[in-house]
Formats: C-alpha cells, structure tokens, sequence
C-alpha cells in the first residue's frame, strides 16, 4: 500500500509541475509582464514600504529603551 501511494504521489507531483510549467510559459509569452506601470508600482509599494519604515523605528525605539 505505501508504495501505490508513493506512486500516486509522484504522479501528482509531476502532473502539477507540467501544469505550472504550462501556465507560466503562457503568462511570459502573452507579454503580459512586460506591460509595466511606475504610477502603479508606486501606489502599491509606497505604503508597503513605509509600513516597513515604521516597524523599523518601533524596533529600534525597544532596543534602545532596553539598553538604559
């Protein structure tokens, strides 16, 4: 029985790279990712960015605390 699971799992695995292998082919041929926005990019990344900025400052604000 472990090895007919093995097998499937196996299977499984080598069917799901093709698929994914399929999948990402057909996104890079269509172009599609070279289409690139910086006004977009900027929307998205800015408050990620700053969000991060903000999680650096309350680290260091801690560590600083702790050491006096």
């Amino acid at each position: 029985m472990k090895r007919k699971n093995l097998i499937i799992i196996l299977l499984s695995a080598i069917l799901f790279s093709l698929i994914l292998d399929v999948l990402i082919r057909a996104y890079y041929y269509s172009k599609f990712y070279l289409k690139f926005d910086s006004n977009e990019f900027n929307n998205i990344a800015t408050p990620f960015i700053s969000l991060l900025g903000f999680i650096g400052l309350i680290i260091t604000t801690v560590i600083s605390l702790n050491q006096v």
